[in-house]
């Protein structure tokens, strides 16, 4: 395959994929309806009842794009999961 040919198949894969995994952060615009973002960056603290310190720019940013995408029916889920 050429290049150009893998390049369009990852983007379809992409396209069709239902779960996103966002290693950074999103931006305005990003979120697509019918997609799950998985934010790897949000981490959960057990027994505190709150996320890590380190989590909390990610889940600022999270607040603002979702605030500011008001074109989408967005559902967000939250699931904790403990490492």
């Amino acid at each position: 395959m050429k290049k150009e040919q893998i390049a369009a198949y990852e983007q379809e894969l992409a396209r069709q994929a239902r779960y996103v995994y966002v290693k950074d952060s999103l931006q305005a615009g990003d979120l697509q309806p019918g997609k799950i973002y998985i934010m790897e960056k949000l981490t959960y603290e057990q027994g505190k009842r709150s996320f890590s310190r380190e989590s909390l720019p990610y889940a600022l940013n999270l607040a603002r794009v979702l605030a500011a995408d008001t074109t989408l029916a967005v559902e967000v889920r939250s699931h904790m999961c403990c490492p």
